[in-house]
């Protein structure tokens, strides 16, 4: 037995939780990277099922993603923290507009 497959596991374990200044630069190239990865994994969760016919697979889908945004919001109500770079305490609320206020129509 080889011990290589475990050496390089071990490798790219050690590289991926070793501390490394963050490289977020421009926020809104992230903000858009982040908003499209979003809404991707979305469109994939419905569209797949329904490619392959399977509409009680989109309505499982479609509950998830309802039921994932309703704890989410309520975790962020029951629990308002700062974010790490202190700049509100509501993320993902713009104050006067409501939740989610900010994202593309």
């Amino acid at each position: 037995m080889t011990l290589r497959p475990f050496l390089g596991a071990a490798v790219g374990t050690a590289l991926a939780v070793a501390p490394a200044p963050a490289l977020a630069g421009d926020e809104k190239t992230w903000d858009t990277a982040s908003s499209i990865g979003s809404y991707g994994l979305i469109a994939v969760a419905f569209g797949l099922p329904l490619i392959k016919g399977d509409e009680n697979g989109a309505l499982q889908a479609g509950g998830s993603v309802v039921a994932a945004e309703l704890v989410t919001l309520g975790l962020k109500e029951t629990f308002p923290r700062l974010r790490p770079d202190g700049s509100d305490r509501r993320s993902g609320r713009v104050p006067g507009r409501g939740v989610r206020a900010a994202l593309p129509t």
